[in-house]
């Protein structure tokens, strides 16, 4: 099942080292989300050196009284900074390194789901594309959307996955412990890329996802042709993401069948949530933005 990546795919790490250098120096996001997840971080921390492994009930959150929060939101981005804090980092490290770590996860997906059907320029292209994104820039220093930032590279990651299995079918569980993480990383990204995922993996197989004039990243050529390998494709990319949801039930099966014991309404219909308040008009499209 063990597969190795291209020595030029490591050139990847070294691609988000502009975006991530604020980071670097210690500016960590604190504006939108950034100051939630310096709490989220050290209350998981201390419920897990009290035993609880998976706090669904975090007592030191909502002043005091405690919030169920993880009984709803995923929580695998704030495990991530735990080990850091494990070997004595700071919490704002431990933190700017896991929004470190989802740049690298994320560019490292997009390069390999690039080069196996464009090759090596195509893999770059991939990588530079989505890394310096707008919108990846805007979640990493003006939302401060970590947990958004890693449901996106496990996304991406997830999209190379049913690609890769599609010609070696043995390794479908790596596309299970992906989705996995996706699953228990960001709620939304999760019911958004799940359809993207089964509507790529219909494409793979109708169309073929690597290129057979292009070697794979284990340094093989695709042998056989795209129609003679469907048959696994269909079995193995449904067995990976199916075993993937069962793997974590455990979090999302309580998250939906215990909605109605918060007020969960409220969130969704809000103005800054709901998507109907978004919509600009041509006016709006074509103005300058506004000064400070």
């Amino acid at each position: 099942m063990s597969f190795r990546i291209p020595h030029s795919a490591f050139r990847i790490l070294l691609l988000p080292l502009l975006a991530i250098q604020p980071l670097l120096r210690g500016h960590v996001p604190w504006q939108g989300d950034g100051l939630l997840h310096f709490y989220r971080v050290a209350a998981l921390e201390r419920a897990i050196a009290t035993g609880d492994i998976f706090p669904r009930w975090l007592p030191d959150l909502g002043l005091g009284y405690g919030f169920p929060l993880f009984n709803y939101y995923a929580p695998f981005s704030y495990y991530i900074a735990l080990p850091f804090r494990w070997v004595g980092l700071g919490l704002p490290t431990a933190v700017a390194a896991s929004y470190a770590l989802a740049l690298g996860v994320m560019g490292v997906g997009a390069y390999q789901l690039g080069h196996e059907r464009w090759g090596e320029r195509g893999g770059m292209t991939a990588a530079l594309a989505l890394l310096y994104a707008p919108y990846t820039l805007l979640n990493l220093h003006h939302r401060a959307a970590l947990a958004e930032l890693w449901g996106l590279a496990w996304l991406v990651m997830c999209l190379w996955l049913v690609q890769h299995t599609a010609a070696h079918p043995r390794r479908w569980p790596w596309l299970t412990l992906a989705y996995s993480a996706l699953l228990l990383s960001h709620n939304i990204t999760a019911l958004i890329g799940t359809p993207v995922l089964i509507g790529y993996s219909l494409f793979v197989i109708r169309y073929g996802g690597v290129s057979q004039s292009v070697s794979l990243s284990v340094g093989q050529s695709l042998s056989r042709s795209v129609n003679s390998q469907s048959a696994f494709r269909i079995p193995h990319s449904a067995i990976a993401l199916s075993l993937g949801l069962l793997l974590t039930a455990f979090f999302w099966l309580p998250a939906l069948a215990e909605t109605g014991y918060v007020q969960i309404d409220k969130v969704a219909d809000g103005a800054n949530f709901s998507y109907v308040n978004h919509f600009l008009d041509w006016r709006e499209l074509l103005a300058w933005p506004p000064t400070a």
